[in-house]
């Protein structure tokens, strides 16, 4: 009786290659949605970047609640940076004057690329979106 469990413990362990040659650190990444402005943009002309997302994107909110579909930062150089968990497709993007004037929309495809890790445990990516001077 002992032979058939050792036997199926045999076949099991068959399909194993063994152990991993390397090993992953225990990292939780966050990648960075950037949004820049064109260098043909009029200086100080745009204030701030508001993306929305089908979905919740970016990262959770500081108060612990979900991440919301909408998010805003203010641009500083020509450029925004957004924390960002998930590797959604597309986002509109808007990008508004310091009155709330909506200057440029564009619905962008996000095209994700990974700036740090490895392909064997991942890492960080980062999607960059350049929106032209309206």
């Amino acid at each position: 009786m002992r032979a058939v469990p050792l036997t199926l413990l045999a076949l099991l362990l068959a399909g194993c290659d063994g152990p991993s040659t390397y090993a992953c650190p225990a990292i939780g990444y966050s990648s960075s949605l950037v949004v820049e402005l064109a260098p043909d943009w009029p200086a100080d002309h745009a204030h701030s970047v508001t993306i929305e997302c089908d979905e919740p994107c970016g990262v959770p909110s500081m108060d612990g609640g979900d991440a919301a579909s909408t998010r805003t930062a203010v641009l500083a150089e020509g450029a925004a940076l957004f924390d960002w968990v998930g590797d959604e497709a597309s986002a509109v993007v808007t990008v508004r004057a310091a009155d709330g004037a909506e200057l440029a929309k564009v619905d962008a495809e996000l095209e994700w690329a990974r700036v740090g890790g490895s392909e064997e445990c991942g890492g960080p990516l980062e999607a960059t979106v350049t929106i032209p001077a309206p």
